[in-house]
């Protein structure tokens, strides 16, 4: 399984629920501001932009049933797995938060690229 670390990590508390920022770092390119939330149990690292207006999207509301976040600038249900917000699992391991990028070490390239700007180092 390869792993891009989530640095500059944040924890936040949005109406009850847990809720993490970061920046993923792959491969020495730091990647767009992510959001982190829980679903079923399973933590989803996502962009924490709105596609629309590009405001943050961590305090919008979370329906974890239908697994969407909505904007809290204009109220768009976002499915937190769709091309949007490009849905990623994160893993807690040996106390540090990462984005999976995918199963086997050897698998071909997942939407990643889309999470991330390749090429382009943010500040």
């Amino acid at each position: 399984m390869r792993l891009a670390p989530i640095l500059h990590l944040t924890e936040h508390d949005v109406r009850g629920d847990r809720r993490w920022t970061g920046r993923a770092v792959l491969a020495g390119v730091i990647c767009r501001d992510v959001l982190v939330v829980t679903v079923e149990e399973k933590l989803v690292a996502v962009r924490n932009r709105c596609p629309h207006r590009d405001v943050e999207i961590l305090s919008g509301r979370l329906d974890t049933a239908e697994g969407i976040i909505e904007c809290p600038s204009h109220g768009a249900r976002l499915p937190l797995k769709g091309v949007d917000l490009c849905g990623r699992p994160a893993i807690w391991q040996d106390g540090a938060l990462y984005l999976v990028l995918d199963d086997e070490p050897a698998s071909p390239a997942t939407n990643t690229e889309s999470l991330c700007q390749t090429g382009q180092r943010e500040v």
